[in-house]
């Protein structure tokens, strides 16, 4: 049985192997009580046990009284998923009370460096969707498999995109700048409705209502952009502003809508790759790359993007283990 218990300590040695699962984890947290109550339990008596055998702990608690109460203790230092079921004496009461004190230091640490503590987390899967009202009744849309934190003060509203994409409709508050941070740029709303998509070569900044102030983080450059315009933070500076042609593109994700106009095939499928686990998509060669594709697409259906593609004659499509291959004839 999958107890929380079980659960914790799975989460325990998960991440010290893996800790891009933060986000992860940060929810398992919030999601009860109890389950940070269990991680607190299975760290502190892992570092309690750290070089202490079975057979040490047999031979400590040998004389016991046969009525000792019941707590959940690792048996394994390689597994500490599997428990002994026994009460320690005092001796070693004392010293879960001591691991304990250091492991919800160090969660505590951690918490209120990722926002979990003394602020609001958010993330969603791939092919997944979600909207929030924040504190401040400001709305938020995050995309597909994405990351943010928000913290909220008497002087600020601070929100960090670590990773995808967020359309935002803040609520009207001057005595508190409402600041969307990525680790290029710091956009600033001036009462307004505005989307950020963060990607691995830069970050993508689309002003659907009102205007935002953009500055990068790095050397202060500022630019201001209305309603319709968009910006690109470019490695090494920001972009000239561009107006939008159709600023409904932006943000038809957020009814898993997909919208292409004469965009190359290399980003349609990339934008397909996004929302999708099961089937993957790609394209081999430049020419095939750069055919142009107009059209519009339930996001989490691929088939309906590769029926498209098989009318178009200069197309080869092969289908492989979960993936299909886009080619020119």
């Amino acid at each position: 049985m999958d107890t929380i218990a079980n659960q914790a300590a799975d989460w325990f040695m998960s991440l010290k192997t893996d800790p891009h699962r933060q986000g992860e984890f940060a929810a398992w947290l919030r999601a009860s009580p109890r389950h940070v109550e269990e991680f607190l339990l299975v760290t502190a008596a892992w570092r309690t046990l750290d070089g202490v055998t079975l057979d040490k702990v047999l031979e400590r608690g040998a004389d016991l009284p046969p009525s000792a109460d019941i707590v959940a203790l690792p048996v394994e230092q390689s597994h500490p998923s599997r428990h002994l079921r026994a009460r320690p004496r005092r001796w070693w009461m004392a010293s879960a009370a001591a691991a304990m004190v250091c492991a919800g230091a160090g969660i505590l640490t951690w918490a209120y460096s990722t926002g979990w503590l003394g602020g609001e987390h958010y993330t969603t899967s791939i092919g997944e969707i979600r909207s929030f009202e924040l504190q401040d009744r400001s709305v938020v849309h995050l995309n597909t498999h994405s990351e943010m934190a928000v913290r909220y003060s008497a002087q600020a509203r601070e929100v960090e995109l670590r990773e995808g994409e967020a359309l935002f409709k803040v609520a009207r508050d001057l005595s508190r700048p409402f600041r969307v941070r990525t680790d290029q740029v710091t956009i600033q709303a001036l009462g307004t409705e505005f989307n950020v998509y963060r990607q691995a070569q830069g970050t993508v900044v689309s002003v659907i209502e009102g205007r935002v102030r953009v500055s990068r983080r790095d050397n202060g450059e500022t630019v201001e952009i209305g309603a319709g315009e968009r910006i690109d933070v470019l490695p090494s500076r920001l972009s000239t502003p561009v107006e939008m042609s159709d600023p409904a593109q932006v943000i038809s994700w957020r009814n898993r809508r997909l919208l292409f106009k004469n965009d190359a095939l290399a980003k349609v499928t990339a934008e397909f790759n996004r929302y999708n686990r099961a089937l993957r998509l790609r394209v081999e060669g430049d020419t095939a790359g750069r055919t142009q594709l107009t059209g519009i697409f339930d996001a989490g259906d691929p088939e309906s993007l590769l029926l498209f593609l098989s009318d178009v004659p200069e197309l080869a499509i092969e289908r492989r283990d979960g993936e299909a291959v886009i080619r020119s004839r």
